[in-house]
């Protein structure tokens, strides 16, 4: 008799869900791993009496109470309903109208009784529409999003003040909802007294840090606690709340890198001559010569798997340092010594670009498979058939490759290791008792990651391939550049380069967005094909899109900020970063390194929405360092320098990465407080 699926408990429904699609071990990782990316900055904020003056289309975000509504079904077509509701405030009102099916008008329905109580302030953002009537034309929001920012007025009490609700931006997996994760985040809070707390940083920690309480940390970051308005763009700015999350990952790496000390095993791997032969199979093929830091770190890794079974690697070198080919050539050596090998990569694209390179460079013989999103359930089985053999192998993937098994597993490479979560990194290493290999571009003092990653063999790439041209940077309005050099970048493109336009908003009256971005470039670019992702479109349109452009059926690619990493293309040339001042220096620095990847001169524009000389001075600096310097650790304490000048204008935020130069004075007080406490060293 088959046994019954056992009952998910309704306080915990959302949290099992959001754990099943990340793959996450427990609520802590849940905690600091699953940050936001960013925030949607709500549109123009004006008072109702200000709405006639609006032009239609035009995104706007007001506040006021709503105490009644109707719904009513359309003529004609009973499956659309028309929902109206009245707006007021300060003896002002403005209409709310709601054109959708009647499935969607049920969820309408709910956000006016449960988002938008009676006597709650509500926050409204939609689009200003209109329509003639016989006296003049009547102005109406439409399609509006509620948020309730107060909570009802009682007897006597004075109306609330206009609050803003922040509304986060997730990196989302197939099937997963933004509302998904923050009802499952709500039910954390709801449970959060019962969280174990043995894996968290002790509040003993956070107070010698001076640092923002954890739950409070996590509330606002997840936009459960209302923001004034007056206040909302410092909350934009201010750091301590994502710095108080983040620092949970780094008391994980060094409390754990201190307590697995004691039990390793010795490594069955021993380097033989033959080594040396196999390498030279690659570099014989390669159309450059590997730079001594390249090389130092293919032995350095290669000898730290002779020092223990089951040993750990990291591997930091600066944006186009050449870390892919460093894993490819071990991962070739592991290869030909009977191993299974897997190369795991943030996103399916990078990993089929690795793995397309791969092939070009190994021998014909040589058994190499990728796996990815789009893989067929047939190919896989016939993967983990192979596998099941336990012949040798190298495997591209994401990390689905996790949940394959493997009967001779040598070595786990993670590319971009800071865009992973700790149950992703170690679940394979700690399965097989594999080698496992960390690459990051993340600057580290070497210091501070002898403290942070103890028992790992650390291994620093700081030459660039002598091939890659230092990329051209200008800061400059788009329409300041000369004529000649528009028509430089269109005839580059009739050749076939490309070029990323970054833009920080999906929809904005502030900022450039996806749209405007694309109107704007469409009339400068007007014979050349334009596509573009954002994080709201869904994870398999965005691999669509992004696919069709490294394949070439685009010349331009308009994206947010998610490009900043993942991908590679040989014939991207040019990218502009509309509103650079809202970025910072280290993520400026990831996205200008996607271009100028190959043989072909690269070129960044970073396009401020002023005049550069209208910039403040520490903003101005901001930018113009970019134009000095491509070293990414420089650039990265020039960075902590004008912060703490106070330069934080505008910053976008990026997830859950972590610039670890920035917590020097974190990783002290946290390595001190596990040497008091009994933590191996």
């Amino acid at each position: 008799m088959a046994e019954t699926p056992k009952e998910i408990d309704p306080k915990i429904k959302f949290i099992e869900q959001v754990k099943e699609k990340y793959q996450f071990e427990t609520d802590q990782e849940m905690v600091f791993e699953m940050l936001p990316r960013g925030y949607n900055v709500p549109a123009a904020f004006i008072e109702i009496n200000e709405v006639p003056q609006f032009p239609d289309k035009m995104n706007v975000t007001l506040f006021g109470y709503i105490n009644s509504f109707e719904i009513s079904a359309q003529k004609g077509r009973s499956a659309i309903s028309r929902i109206k509701a009245r707006l007021f405030r300060n003896g002002e009102a403005v209409s709310l109208f709601w054109t959708t099916s009647a499935r969607a008008a049920r969820k309408v329905q709910y956000a006016l009784t449960q988002s938008a109580p009676k006597d709650a302030l509500i926050q409204v953002s939609g689009k200003v529409d209109s329509f003639n009537i016989d006296n003049g034309v009547f102005k109406f929001i439409s399609q509006a999003k509620l948020s309730a920012v107060s909570a009802p007025v009682q007897n006597g009490a004075a109306p609330a003040a206009a609050k803003i609700l922040p509304e986060p931006i997730y990196k989302l997996k197939e099937g997963m909802k933004p509302n998904t994760i923050q009802l499952a985040f709500k039910q954390l809070i709801e449970k959060w007294d019962s969280l174990p707390s043995g894996d968290l940083m002790p509040v003993e920690v956070e107070k010698e840090l001076k640092m923002q309480p954890l739950k409070k940390s996590f509330q606002y970051m997840h936009g459960m606690i209302p923001i004034p308005t007056e206040k909302f763009h410092d909350f934009l700015l201010f750091e301590g709340f994502r710095k108080r999350i983040l620092i949970e990952k780094i008391w994980r790496i060094m409390k754990d890198g201190k307590s697995n000390g004691t039990d390793l095993h010795p490594s069955e791997f021993v380097l033989i001559p033959e080594d040396v032969a196999f390498i030279k199979v690659i570099l014989s093929k390669l159309p450059f010569q590997l730079t001594d830091d390249q090389k130092k770190a293919i032995w350095g890794i290669l000898r730290g798997f002779e020092k223990t079974k089951g040993s750990k690697g990291l591997v930091f070198g600066d944006v186009g340092s050449g870390k892919t080919m460093v894993a490819l050539i071990v991962a070739y050596v592991l290869y030909k010594r009977g191993y299974q090998v897997v190369i795991i990569a943030p996103t399916s694209i990078l990993s089929k670009q690795h793995f397309e390179e791969a092939k070009l460079l190994l021998d014909i013989d040589t058994i190499i498979f990728s796996v990815h999103s789009k893989t067929k359930k047939k190919e896989k089985d016939e993967v983990q058939k192979y596998l099941d053999t336990g012949k040798p192998t190298i495997l591209y993937g994401t990390s689905s490759l996790n949940r394959l098994e493997y009967s001779n597993l040598g070595v786990v490479f993670i590319d971009e290791e800071q865009k992973f979560g700790v149950h992703d990194k170690e679940v394979l290493h700690k399965k097989f008792e594999a080698h496992v290999v960390y690459m990051t571009a993340t600057p580290i003092p070497r210091t501070m990651a002898s403290a942070m990653f103890t028992n790992f063999s650390i291994q620093k790439i700081e030459q660039k391939p002598a091939m890659q041209k230092p990329r051209i940077t200008k800061v400059t309005r788009i329409e300041d550049l000369p004529p000649q050099e528009i028509e430089d970048i269109k005839q580059r493109m009739r050749n076939g380069e490309q070029t990323l336009i970054i833009v920080p908003a999906i929809a904005s009256n502030d900022l450039v967005s996806v749209k405007s971005a694309t109107e704007k470039y469409g009339k400068i670019f007007s014979d050349f094909t334009i596509t573009s992702i954002n994080g709201r479109m869904k994870p398999n349109k965005i691999e669509e899109n992004t696919e069709d452009f490294m394949q070439g059926k685009f010349d331009i690619l308009i994206a947010t900020t998610m490009v900043d990493a993942g991908f590679s293309n040989k014939m991207l040339s040019h990218v502009f970063i509309e509103n650079a001042e809202r970025f910072g220096i280290a993520q400026l620095h990831q996205i200008r390194g996607r271009v100028g990847r190959g043989d072909k001169q690269g070129y960044c524009y970073l396009i401020p929405a002023q005049d550069l000389h209208s910039l403040k001075d520490a903003t101005r600096q901001r930018l113009t360092s970019l134009v000095d310097s491509e070293d990414g650790f420089e650039l990265s304490m020039k960075d902590i320098e004008l912060r703490g000048s106070g330069d934080l204008a505008g910053m976008l935020q990026t997830g859950s990465d972590v610039n670890l130069i920035e917590w020097i004075k974190e990783v002290e007080v946290i390595d001190e407080y596990l040497k008091r406490n009994g933590h191996a060293k």
